[in-house]
């Protein structure tokens, strides 16, 4: 069982980073927020949040 963050003390967002397997380096940086991290825990695969200011 995986413990989700406290989302709440976090302004609902967490920090997400990808980062290369083989090479370490880290090619961005992103937010999740609780439907992203739920999305990713139930299918194995990345989510993130995004948020478009007009």
């Amino acid at each position: 069982m995986k413990t989700e963050p406290d989302f709440n003390k976090t302004n609902r967002l967490v920090p997400a980073i990808a980062q290369d397997a083989q090479t370490g380096e880290v090619p961005m940086f992103a937010w999740k927020n609780r439907k992203a991290w739920k999305s990713a825990c139930h299918t194995g695969r990345s989510s993130l949040f995004f948020n478009e200011k007009v």
